[in-house]
């Protein structure tokens, strides 16, 4: 949604930028004087571009507003009891890693007790 929102004001950015530069090719001869002189096709230039970041701006609305539609459709595929069953494995997953830290202070305490050694596997992970 954010991203659509950004194209959104992209184009519009885009459709204000075109808007001023046709206004400036059709001002007043009042505001003209005001203004440094431009050759015939500068204002034609200046449109022109922005015409083309108009398009761009929409092709990228239109693209990402597929890619929105896209992931929307993979997310309807899946069910509420995926996402139930993905709650269920964190909190299991956080009630193990407390489980584990309590057997890893018995080891460090019996390791020191007896004199050896001991890493926990957590710091074995982080090192390789």
């Amino acid at each position: 949604r954010a991203e659509t929102d950004a194209a959104h004001v992209e184009v519009a950015r885009a459709l204000s930028a075109a808007a001023a530069a046709q206004s400036q090719s059709q001002s007043q001869p009042q505001q003209q004087q005001q203004l440094p002189p431009r050759s015939p096709g500068e204002s034609s230039h200046a449109a022109h571009a922005a015409a083309r970041r108009v398009a761009s701006a929409e092709s990228e609305a239109q693209r990402l507003r597929g890619e929105n539609g896209d992931l929307r459709a993979e997310l309807d595929a899946l069910d509420p009891a995926f996402f139930d069953e993905v709650m269920d494995m964190k909190l299991a997953y956080h009630e193990q890693t407390g489980v584990l830290e309590q057997y890893e202070g018995l080891l460090r305490r019996y390791a020191a007790q007896l004199g050896v050694p001991f890493t926990p596997a957590a710091a074995l992970n982080h090192t390789s």
